[in-house]
């Protein structure tokens, strides 16, 4: 091996550092940064199926809303979403469910973008009779 071509591999080794160096923070931020879009997503979706159900247990004659509220609880646990808050409105005609969950509690990065922004969702069904 030549002199001059120890030099070259030296030279290349210390550009493909410097590439790495650049690039490997633009992929961690754009994959933790997809990872944090899936979870808010995944928290919208938890937020349907909460209300959904709660509602579904609050129409079954003789329910009381403390237990279509723990449904939804329940439910919400599972996604482990932190400081969500449920009230759930049952007469004999209709049970309301709406569930409000705080994206500053439950994402890391994307917290700093959406700041105090709220999932909030709605679900009404008619009672069996």
């Amino acid at each position: 091996m030549t002199k001059k071509s120890n030099n070259l591999r030296k030279a290349r080794f210390g550009a493909t550092s410097t590439e790495m160096a650049i690039v490997i923070p633009v992929i961690l931020l754009f994959v933790f940064g997809l990872i944090e879009w899936g979870r808010f997503e995944m928290m919208r979706q938890a937020s349907s199926t909460a209300a959904f159900y709660a509602a579904r247990t609050g129409s079954i004659p003789g329910s009381i809303s403390e237990t279509a509220e723990q449904q939804a609880q329940n439910i919400l646990q599972a996604y482990f979403i932190e400081g969500s808050t449920v009230l759930c409105t049952i007469t004999p005609e209709q049970s309301t469910c709406e569930i409000s969950i705080p994206v500053s509690e439950n994402l890391f990065v994307l917290r700093t973008i959406l700041g105090d922004t709220t999932i909030e969702r709605q679900f009404t069904l008619r009672s069996d009779q």
